[in-house]
């Protein structure tokens, strides 16, 4: 079957559901951002609705989110059910969908089912690094292996940590002879820190690793891994836009709900000018964020959806935190945790510079050339 083949309104109703089934739930039973430990088990759930490839059969669901059956528009309109919902569950099974789509390009053994791949944020290189990573450049620092294990830690590397034992971290080096995908296993715990707690998207661990792991084999070298590193980057900037789409659909909806139901000067605040500009503005720009989303998976492509989609989201939820006044800010109406989780999409896995300085390098090589 070819990428695309299958219907993206198949994959998008199952996303649905499946964020209505799992995620809604996990929301309402404790807190803004629900009931974490339940994480596995949404987990699990998505496993058995397909959005996730099946450990013992990589190959087992169409629906797989970024399985090779599947359309990237398809994958990302189903982030952004989902994100409708929570963008920190989106970004937690976007991430697993990414570690096993991985794995599989790669040859390795799908991951247990109850494995949790955890995205290692780190600093993003300008365009000529990513192209060929012995480019100069005194601010990228360059990372490498001596006797199977990693010279320096891991603050520059795209990777993902599995969450419990066995520990493993699949990640993107660079080599002496250009990019190199190395895997590692561990006996020991990798997991030095989780910034989600006191961040945005807290359903999904934002890990930092201090020290390597002992063994490591590199699965990909030269050509092979950057041609997997430039997918993966496509993958991981679209998805993460469509997560900010969903954000910034979910606060339209609720600023105007919010609207029909709050009364002053005996009619709704819906009908006064001030915040029907405001809510004109915040439908605007969620339009442009679902609008942005598409099949497109070149590298310059997805770092101009992420940086304009996640600018655009964010903007929707800004004004439509300002449609609520005082309580937008309240828990209790949770755009606040809206507002959180668009902010740490837009910083994390490749800052707004970041992404300028790679679209900026790219036109210079195009006028150039």
């Amino acid at each position: 079957m070819s990428p695309g083949a299958i219907d993206t309104e198949d994959v998008v109703a199952a996303a649905r559901a499946f964020a209505a089934r799992s995620v809604l739930p996990l929301l309402e039973r404790q807190g803004p951002d629900g009931a974490l430990e339940r994480m596995v088990d949404v987990g699990r759930d998505a496993l058995a609705a397909g959005l996730i490839a099946a450990p013992s059969d990589p190959d087992s669901s169409a629906l797989a989110l970024w399985g090779r059956d599947l359309g990237a528009l398809a994958s990302c309109r189903a982030l952004e059910e989902i994100g409708r919902a929570c963008a920190g569950s989106g970004m937690a099974l976007h991430v697993d969908a990414l570690a096993a789509r991985l794995r599989i390009d790669v040859g390795l053994k799908p991951a247990a089912a109850t494995a949790v791949a955890c995205p290692i944020a780190p600093r993003c290189p300008p365009l000529a690094v990513l192209e060929d990573p012995r480019a100069e450049d005194g601010a990228w620092v360059p990372q490498s292996m001596e006797q199977g294990a990693l010279r320096a830690g891991f603050e520059t590397v795209w990777a993902f940590a599995t969450d419990p034992a066995p520990f493993e971290v699949l990640a993107f080096l660079r080599g002496r002879d250009g990019w190199e995908l190395v895997h590692m296993e561990s006996p020991g715990p990798l997991l030095s820190r989780n910034d989600a707690p006191r961040l945005g998207l807290r359903a999904c661990p934002l890990m930092l690793i201090a020290a390597g792991p002992a063994k490591a084999v590199v699965v990909a070298s030269g050509a092979d891994a950057r041609r997997l590193l430039h997918a993966h980057l496509t993958r991981l900037w679209s998805g993460m836009a469509a997560l900010g789409a969903g954000i910034a659909g979910a606060a339209v909806r609720a600023a105007s709900a919010y609207a029909t139901e709050r009364f002053q000067g005996g009619r709704a605040i819906a009908n006064h000018a001030a915040v029907q500009e405001l809510l004109g503005e915040a439908t605007a720009r969620a339009a442009s964020a679902a609008q942005s989303l598409s099949d497109d998976l070149s590298l310059v492509g997805a770092a101009c959806r992420k940086l304009t989609c996640i600018a655009d989201a964010a903007s929707a939820v800004t004004s439509s935190l300002q449609v609520m006044g005082g309580n937008g800010y309240m828990e209790d109406f949770r755009m606040e945790k809206r507002l959180r989780d668009v902010e740490v999409l837009r910083t994390s896995h490749g800052t707004p510079i970041d992404l300028r300085r790679i679209l900026a390098g790219s036109w210079i090589r195009e006028v150039s050339s």
